[in-house]
């Protein structure tokens, strides 16, 4: 006997005819004779004919010019007894502009056996929709100052923004009016606009360094993104000669030596409002890390600890209330969770000490007193002093400069010579709560990525959560427009005797286009608590004939060329700064996927370009543009200059 996925074959034997066996479709015979009995003894004899021609049921439908009428649009139930439909077909099936008002359509339904079936439709053919555009939201802590506007339209084939861009979205840093005009395959023309109404200098997330009353950058340091601001009226910000603050500086007054750059100058106080200050009583021992050792700081409070030379402090609990924090030459504060450390006194790090550089979750240092942090340091976080100093040392040669990603918040903050500061756009407020259980639902209190898989078509999802609440289950959750979420699956938030449990999801068919998605934690009062929310872009090959993966990467990304028009590609890779990192230029695009190297890389935004062969001219030339985002482990900026492990440099080594 042999199944066939429309009929069951059976050859010359008595045969039992199961419950389970109608679902097969009908019977056929290959040779001889048969018998075939049901469970209750009845002979069927009956079962052995031609199935019947498959039925097709058509509905009236209207449909906007410009578009491709697919059959299951006008498909209303069509069926097959006995055998499934194996294709269906439309035509006419493409309206253009001219084509305005009613159009008879015909419906094919055709099953195995080859046997089909019609229907007609009336499609009223109507102008297309005016475009949407949906904005993101406003950026939340430490994001930068920039808002996404993105087109919705379904017919689309090219765009034209009033900015004179001409991508299916665009980024907009000021309030205002923003259009687009969308044409669709059939030349149909419709419009969209939006007007924004923001400031981006009131946003806490667009500054990466503020102060209450002054701000210094010394020679050669550098604010490479983010703003820097002044809260105070009689506040100053400082430049010494040849340091530079790429964005906007919002200040009552700005001293430049000479041989500086700025963004622009907005000349007044930066208008935001800090969050309220807060530290906490401190109990507990004093705790001394050895040189050379690793630690598990598990307590939540010790009076004062000092980490040793080229030791590593691995600092588990979401909450600390501490005295002070030292720390030795070369030494490493690592951070398993999302973590606020609350200090009475001060911060000081000595030279080459690196701070969170796996840069995978956020930490906030609450700082009473001064902040000090010597030459050669990597900080990845962020602090706010605001009743004292954040000093960084000057770097006397370019392996010891400093580098600061994050948000900076002090009275004062002196940015030593050649020191390079960051906006981080992985921080975000941790909760205050040791265990997070009286945070209201929608806060946000773990992180998780979101990453295009290897071959560039599904999305891997991973998060890790510590249990110091009673949780119940995880909702994984997924939006088309980044406000309306819909469930794609459930996962037992089962507990262990690990500190922090890591979790992963596979989303096997993630839309075309941009996918939104976050994590729902239910504990087991009924709270619920929302993780961040992560984008992962899916290009569909009519939108970007090549594709970049995994992304966000870490070491090495991928661009898959296979469905690339033929010709002469140039491939580079640019900076938020339009700096070119990596360019490949080719005679013909290759069958597999290229390999592009990060390694020396910061964690931030990037542009990948593909241009195809053209002009003479670059700018000219037909071009595609894709973003990827970079999670590397840190790695310190001039790997020349030392060697490094886990991305930073440890005293001794080879120096």
């Amino acid at each position: 006997m042999e199944n066939h996925f429309c009929a069951e074959f059976i050859h010359d034997t008595p045969h039992l005819l199961r419950a389970a066996f109608t679902n097969n479709g009908i019977l056929r015979l290959l040779q001889g004779e048969v018998e075939v009995t049901g469970g209750s003894g009845v002979v069927f004899d009956n079962l052995f004919d031609q199935p019947p021609p498959p039925t097709a049921v058509c509905r009236d439908i209207d449909f906007p010019a410009g578009g491709i009428l697919k059959p299951e649009d006008v498909n209303f139930g069509s069926f097959s007894p006995g055998c499934l439909i194996e294709s269906m077909s439309v035509s006419p099936n493409q309206f253009d502009c001219e084509d305005i008002g009613l159009h008879q359509v015909t419906l094919t339904v055709t099953n195995a056996f080859g046997e089909s079936d019609v229907c007609t439709a009336q499609v009223n053919v109507v102008p297309p929709q005016d475009v949407v555009i949906q904005p993101t939201e406003l950026p939340q802590f430490c994001q930068g100052s920039e808002v996404e506007l993105k087109a919705l339209s379904e017919t689309a084939a090219s765009y034209l923004w009033s900015t004179g861009e001409t991508t299916p979205s665009i980024f907009v840093s000021e309030a205002g009016t923003y259009s687009v005009t969308v044409v669709s395959e059939g030349g149909c023309q419709s419009q969209g606009s939006i007007e924004l109404d923001f400031d981006p200098i009131s946003l806490l997330s667009s500054y990466t360094i503020l102060g209450l009353d002054e701000v210094e950058l010394e020679r050669f340091a550098r604010v490479k993104s983010g703003n820097v601001g002044i809260l105070k009226s009689r506040g100053e910000v400082e430049l010494e000669r040849y340091a530079g603050i790429r964005e906007t500086v919002v200040t009552p007054d700005l001293d430049l030596e000479g041989h500086n750059f700025v963004g622009a100058w907005i000349r007044r106080t930066a208008p935001v409002e800090l969050p309220k200050f807060q530290v906490f009583p401190y109990d507990g021992p004093n705790l001394y890390i050895p040189r050379g050792t690793t630690y598990l700081v598990e307590r939540e409070s010790y009076n004062k600890i000092v980490v040793g030379r080229n030791a590593t402090a691995i600092f588990t609990r979401p909450f600390y209330r501490l005295r002070e924090i030292e720390t030795r030459p070369g030494a490493h504060l690592v951070f398993k969770q999302c973590t606020n450390v609350f200090l009475q006194d001060d911060l000081e790090l000595e030279d080459f000490t690196c701070v969170n550089v796996a840069n995978e979750v956020g930490v906030n240092f609450w700082v009473n007193d001064e902040v000090e942090i010597e030459e050669g340091s990597i900080f990845v976080g962020n602090v706010y002093a605001p009743h004292d100093e954040l000093e960084v040392d000057d770097a006397e040669y370019e392996f010891e400069r400093v580098v600061m990603v994050g948000q900076f918040i002090a009275e004062e903050v002196d940015a030593g010579d050649g020191s390079i500061w960051v906006a981080n756009p992985l921080c975000h407020a941790c909760p205050h709560d040791p265990d997070g259980s009286s945070l209201p639902a929608q806060r946000q209190v773990f992180e998780f990525q979101a990453v295009l898989s290897r071959e560039g078509r599904t999305v891997d999802l991973t998060w890790a959560k510590n249990f110091g609440t009673r949780n119940d289950h995880f909702i994984v959750e997924r939006s088309l427009d980044g406000q309306t979420f819909e469930p794609l699956g459930t996962l037992d938030a089962y507990q262990t005797n690990d500190a922090v449990q890591v979790f992963s999801f596979f989303d096997p068919k993630p839309a075309p286009g941009t996918n939104y998605y976050r994590i729902r934690l239910v504990l087991l009062s009924g709270t619920e608590l929302l993780s961040e929310v992560r984008q992962v872009r899916l290009h569909p090959l009519n939108d970007l004939p090549f594709l970049l993966y995994p992304n966000p990467a870490s070491d090495k990304v991928f661009v898959d060329l296979r469905d690339y028009p033929q010709g002469a590609v140039e491939i580079e890779l640019v900076n938020s700064l339009g700096e070119t990192l990596r360019r490949i230029d080719l005679h013909q695009a290759p069958e597999s996927p290229l390999t592009l190297d990060l390694d020396g890389l910061l964690n931030g935004h990037y542009v990948v370009w593909v241009r195809s062969e053209g002009r003479k001219t670059r700018r000219t030339k037909p071009h595609h543009r894709a973003e990827l985002l970079t999670t590397l482990t840190f790695k310190a900026p001039w790997k020349t200059a030392f060697p490094k492990r886990e991305g930073c440099f440890r005293l001794g080594q080879g120096r």
